[in-house]
């Protein structure tokens, strides 16, 4: 019987894309008569997966089962397929590849007694000649089981471009469910267009860098397509997708040529949206043919940049190389932005726990200048630029990771601590990547100072947004200060139960004590109630609403919901304007009052001036019905009733506007 290869994606709470070679490798075993399919696992919940999959199984009936262990964060998920294919169909050989499984080696197979083969580096060659049972010891690139040994093959083997070039990396058909994948691939970064392999760049914190590529894959040397093979792809995967991403800079002049061999081909020239991870900065020849090449009509195209740190010197000890200051970066992205007339969105990620920054003073100075970044970029109008700022991923291979404790290439080691991380048990924090190791330098009582402080500024940033900005632009980074000393006893008491349920409405009580007490801040007296509303808005933005069992057209006796609407002292949910009004305040003049009445919809706050509500919507709180209100409107104020129209329809929606239960006709 013919050799058939079923290849598994297995799942994480992380990725769900796949490994990009994995569509060439198809294509590479089909040509050679070898069926070939792939099941991405991660598509689906793992009950829905599991049977999916089992059908596969007994749909394609693969005389072998390879599954990829390209990302470190798939481990759980991959010994979760490795337990069901050995219920499920025991008779089949496994084979196993990918970054990781390349740097774990025999340890991958020592752990898992169902693994058969572990391919270390380029898979095409090697899982060729296993397929055709070619004698197992003269195939490269391959760990395998002999007898009571394992044993690794003293072959290595390294794909050229030659071969590179004859491969379709657009075998969407070979894809169990390709259309599911893409409507969840294209909500994120779109298609990722394989270019090539290996990388030219040694940043320490990467698992694909050029000294990663050397231990996991005996790779020294990068390796690219040919452009014509590239364009090739496109024609095919333009039937399926509108949306690319390339992440590979090895060269920006190879990237140009790439971009304007789009631009010169009609069929192409407009018709992907185009997601980009940059290592350098673009430079105009990069943005003239990308604004050629790409449709920039639809979706945002989103723009990456790593500076990981905010302090230029560590940044280029991290990356290995001279790379960009901070501030040409921000300068290169507003103009970015305005280039693509400001239809992008431009994500900048930094990451904390870098060993250069390990030290709490530096880390509390990278905290002030990070939280202070967003908010100049907010208040200088560059809303298409947004600032990251995660746990620093501790990558298989990269050179954090062999900075690491010994052992550091025990699978099985590595398998507890990352489950201790995926159920929280590591840390008394939450930690939103595979963040494995911290600094040393590190006190433990450090480090819940540093968390509590950031998860309390993104939890402010993110839900707070106005008092978030005010406060930055009131009183500088004392606000920051301020509340990273409130912290503290806080969080010494609470322990693990302060990040359950960030105590915020007390820290802000006490935060906004202490800039009152600071006699340059006393005219600022809109402070209890500008946290007043922000906690009123958390509260309701993910409530439900008080809806009725009515038709939205009955037209019944309504009236207004007081739990869905407050009285403040400014208008706050226009912040550009409040900002401007602060700025007109010189030295200790008082600020002009503005009451405001909030209606807190689900999605938005509607505001209005409260003489305007007196006029208008007042009359609701009283039974009324919306016909007699629009009405009254018509005959006595000078509004345009088309729109109150609307606003009473979405009042009615959101349960800002509810029926009068006992008084229905």
């Amino acid at each position: 019987m013919p050799a058939r290869l079923l290849i598994i994606n297995p799942a994480s709470p992380f990725f769900f894309y796949i490994p990009m070679g994995t569509f060439g490798l198809c294509d590479y075993l089909e040509t050679h008569g070898i069926a070939s399919r792939i099941f991405n696992h991660a598509l689906y919940d793992t009950q829905t997966a599991d049977v999916s999959l089992a059908q596969t199984l007994l749909d394609f009936e693969p005389t072998h089962v390879a599954v990829i262990f390209h990302w470190q964060e798939t481990a759980h998920g991959v010994q979760h397929v490795l337990e069901h294919i050995h219920q499920h169909a025991p008779q089949l050989p496994i084979i196993i590849g990918g970054f990781s499984a390349g740097y774990f080696g025999k340890d991958i197979l020592r752990h898992f007694s169902t693994v058969d083969y572990l391919i270390q580096g380029d898979p095409e060659e090697p899982l060729l000649h296993l397929l055709q049972e070619k004698p197992i010891g003269n195939i490269a690139n391959l760990t395998f089981r002999n007898q009571d040994a394992i044993t690794t093959s003293s072959h290595e083997w390294l794909i050229d471009q030659q071969l590179l070039n004859t491969m379709s990396f657009a075998r969407i058909d070979l894809l169990e469910d390709a259309n599911q994948y893409f409507t969840k691939i294209n909500a994120i970064l779109g298609f990722p267009l394989f270019i090539g392999r290996g990388c030219v760049f040694n940043c320490d914190y990467c698992g694909g860098s050029r000294q990663a590529f050397t231990i996991h894959s005996h790779r020294n040397h990068p390796v690219c397509r040919s452009i014509p093979s590239i364009i090739k792809d496109l024609h095919h995967l333009k039937e399926v997708t509108d949306t690319l991403y390339i992440c590979y800079e090895n060269n920006p002049q190879y990237i140009i040529s790439l971009f304007r061999a789009i631009a010169a081909d009609q069929e192409l020239r407009n018709h992907f949206t185009l997601n980009y991870g940059a290592w350098h900065l673009v430079g105009d020849d990069f943005l003239a043919a990308y604004k050629k090449a790409f449709n920039r009509q639809g979706a945002k195209p989103v723009f990456e940049f790593s500076p990981e740190v905010i302090a230029d010197k560590s940044r280029k000890k991290i990356k290995g190389a001279a790379t960009y200051a901070l501030g040409d970066l921000i300068d290169n992205c507003i103009k970015l932005s305005k280039e693509l007339q400001h239809n992008t969105r431009i994500e900048l990620f930094f990451s904390r726990y870098h060993p250069t920054e390990a030290t709490k003073e530096l880390l509390d100075r990278e905290i002030e200048q990070i939280f202070s970044l967003k908010h100049t970029l907010y208040t200088s109008g560059h809303h298409s630029i947004h600032v990251c700022y995660d746990h620093l991923s501790t990558d298989v291979a990269s050179g954090y990771w062999h900075q690491q404790p010994e052992h550091s290439n025990i699978f099985c080691d590595f398998l507890v601590q990352k489950q201790l991380i995926d159920q929280q048990q590591r840390y008394p924090f939450p930690v939103d990547n595979l963040c494995l190791y911290m600094p040393p330098s590190l006190s433990e009582k450090e480090l819940m100072h540093t968390e509590a402080l950031i998860q309390c500024l993104e939890h402010i940033e993110q839900n707070y947004h106005e008092l978030f900005h005010i406060l930055f632009y009131c009183t500088g980074t004392f606000w920051l200060r301020a509340l990273a000393t409130i912290i503290q006893p806080w969080v010494e008491k609470q322990q693990a139960a302060f990040f359950a349920q960030l105590p915020l409405a007390a820290l802000l009580d006490e935060l906004v004590k202490i800039i009152r007490n600071e006699k340059k801040y006393e005219r600022l007296s809109f402070f209890n109630d500008l946290v007043a509303y922000s906690l009123k808005k958390e509260e309701l933005r993910f409530s439900g609403s008080e809806l009725a069992e009515y038709s939205e057209s009955d037209d019944i006796l309504c009236t207004l919901n007081r739990q869905r609407m407050s009285i403040h002292q400014y208008d706050y949910s226009d912040l550009s304007s409040f900002l401007d009004l602060l700025q007109q305040m010189e030295g200790n003049a008082a600020i002009p009052y503005q009451r405001t009445v909030c209606f807190f919809l689900q999605d938005e706050v509607l505001s209005l001036p409260h003489r305007s509500y007196r006029l208008t919507l007042r009359q609701f709180e009283q039974c009324l019905k919306p016909s007699v209100y629009l009405e009254t409107l018509h005959k006595t104020v000078q509004v345009d009733v088309a729109a109150h129209t609307q606003i009473i329809e979405r009042f009615r929606e959101a349960g800002v506007l509810v029926p009068c239960y006992d008084n229905i006709e």
